[in-house]
This record gives C-alpha cells, sequence and structure tokens, in this order.
C-alpha cells in the first residue's frame, strides 16, 4: 500500500498481507535507525479511500530487514501493535 505523505509528492510503501486492515490504521512505524524514514518521522499520510490522517512514528518493532522497513499500525488484532500504540500514545481504533 502506498501512503501518500502529506503536503510532499513522496510516498511511503507498507508491505502487508491483511490489506484490508488500512482502515483501521493509527499510525506507520519506521525503525529509529533506518536512514531511508528518518525524514518522514513526525510527518502525517493520508490513509487511501478513507482520507483519514496518521502520524509516521519511529518504533524498534519495525525491522529494517523485513518487508519495506515499514509498517502499518492497526493494534487490533495483533497485540504487539496495541503494544506500540500504547507507548506511543495513539488512539485505538476498532
Amino acid at each position: 500500500i502506498r501512503y501518500p505523505i502529506d503536503k510532499s509528492s513522496e510516498f511511503i510503501t507498507i508491505a502487508t498481507t491483511r490489506p484490508e486492515t488500512m482502515l483501521g490504521d493509527t499510525a506507520i512505524a519506521v525503525n529509529p535507525k533506518d536512514k531511508r524514514y528518518k525524514s518522514f518521522v513526525g510527518k502525517t499520510v493520508t490513509i487511501p479511500i478513507v482520507g483519514r490522517k496518521i502520524r509516521i512514528i519511529k518504533d524498534n518493532y519495525a525491522g529494517t530487514e523485513q518487508g519495506t522497513g515499514a509498517f502499518k499500525n492497526t493494534q487490533e488484532p495483533e497485540f504487539k501493535e496495541e503494544e506500540v500504540g500504547k507507548k506511543n500514545n495513539i488512539e485505538i481504533r476498532i
């Protein structure tokens, strides 16, 4: 899924096996050590279809060697994503 970064012509791409959960996304998380995304942290993206804005956050749970190195945080049904959301003070949308 390509998420357009607000006020920019850039995108952040997320690889997922559960694209249908996009409607419940609460954030995009990137690893703080991943230099590819350093300039994206703190910016917002717009969720395709629904137009809701979510933040790009940094979290060590995002792997640098797996997929695109960024993940969409949906919080349900994944418990690890719920922990990331709580730790980063992100609204839970169920």
